[in-house]
């Protein structure tokens, strides 16, 4: 078994933080603990890896858990590279936050700054 994979499902699960709730309302777990279920996993199978006692029934299993892992993180990881772009929009067509010079802005426009900032 190979740790090739490890960065990659890392970085994943990075860029999957920013949409926790996008997960949440998409599968029927929370995001952390999605989360921590991936570290475990990945924790495990680096133990086993750099451990003295391999078997292939093993190794098939700790490959498949990673499969899965990285298929989810990857799911998350699209699902928060759309709520972040969509933020984006809606706060482009929001324009800039006033600053300390400038009038305030209306209740319901800071309302959706605070929203999607």
């Amino acid at each position: 078994m190979t740790l090739r994979a490890l960065p990659l499902v890392v970085i994943m699960i990075l860029l999957a933080t920013v949409a926790g709730d996008v997960f949440a309302q998409k599968t029927s777990r929370p995001f952390t603990f999605a989360l921590a279920q991936w570290n475990r996993t990945l924790s495990s199978a680096d133990t086993y890896v750099n451990g003295a006692d391999q078997f292939s029934e093993r190794s098939r299993d700790f490959r498949q858990r990673i499969g899965e892992t990285r298929r989810e993180a990857s799911i998350a990881a699209t699902a928060a590279a759309i709520e972040v772009t969509k933020r984006r929009s809606l706060l482009a067509a929001l324009g800039p936050s006033p600053t300390q010079d400038d009038p305030p802005e209306k209740p319901e426009i800071a309302k959706q700054h605070a929203i999607y900032e």
